[in-house]
């Protein structure tokens, strides 16, 4: 690897602090917090284009909110979303709450836009956030990890619940789930239990992520295949991303679609997976 920022023992030592840093090699940089695992990953000649799978899946939240006016975003991490709403939206106006400061502090390695009436990133909870901060969102995107994956904080029946409550009646709720997360199917259900069960869950296009769109209408899985198709077809053609297998995994999860009430057990902790594919 080449044009590593800093030498191997400091990075050890980085990644042993818990500290964000950033690693650069070939056509790439990316975000970590250790050696192992990637938090982010930026293109360095287009670096606003998304590179890595989970994120890209994402953007099927363009099917059910064309032109958000109000963005909230739980994790920056290297800007990815962050730069590719302020880019796609230029009328929204979008605040992304971030917990840790390493992780700020690296937003102009990454390009992130600077602070500006319509983009504002904030030091703080994201729990707290979506309690007290975040009203009347017409999208709200939640990828917030640390080193032990979900925290704890960003998964309780609670927080599921101040985001259903913070979303406008129009909007869109995203969240990203690790695959191999065995908390999943209690994840899923709080969100169901929330969202009035208007939730649906597809795997992204790198297998290593689980996606669930909730909303508190029936757009999620009212509107017809074909309209979705239709507009797969278009979103693919202006922007080069796989809108169209986006869809196609949207319609197959809601041919199997089943109430969450009927297939997840009282006990959260015995809930059995929906396999929603």
């Amino acid at each position: 690897m080449s044009d590593i920022p800093m030498n191997f023992d400091a990075l050890l030592a980085a990644g042993n602090d818990k500290q964000a840093f950033v690693m650069r090699g070939g056509a790439f940089q990316s975000l970590h917090f250790d050696l192992t695992a990637v938090q982010s990953k930026m293109a360095i000649d287009d670096p606003y284009r998304l590179v890595l799978g989970y994120t890209k899946t994402m953007l099927a939240f363009r099917f059910f909110v064309a032109s958000p006016k109000r963005i909230a975003m739980i994790g920056l991490g290297g800007g990815s979303l962050a730069k590719y709403c302020h880019r796609a939206f230029p009328l929204a106006t979008i605040e992304v709450c971030e917990i840790d400061p390493t992780v700020i502090a690296l937003r102009d390695d990454f390009l992130v836009p600077q602070e500006s009436p319509r983009f504002t990133v904030r030091c703080s909870n994201g729990a707290y956030y979506m309690r007290n901060c975040a009203k009347q969102v017409e999208l709200l995107l939640v990828d917030g990890f640390d080193l032990k994956g979900l925290p704890a904080a960003l998964c309780s029946q609670s927080f599921y619940d101040d985001c259903a409550a913070a979303l406008a009646p129009e909007g869109i709720a995203v969240f990203n789930l690790l695959a191999l997360d065995a908390g999943n199917p209690t994840h899923v259900y709080r969100m169901s239990r929330a969202f009035g069960n208007n939730v649906i869950v597809i795997k992204a296009e790198d297998g290593l992520n689980y996606i669930a769109f909730a909303s508190r209408n029936a757009a999620l899985l009212g509107t017809a295949d074909t309209r979705l198709l239709q507009h797969a077809e278009a979103l693919e053609q202006e922007s080069g991303y796989g809108f169209l297998s986006y869809a196609r995994r949207l319609i197959a999860s809601r041919r199997s679609y089943v109430n969450a009430e009927e297939i997840f057990a009282a006990n959260e902790i015995n809930a059995r997976v929906v396999k929603r594919r």
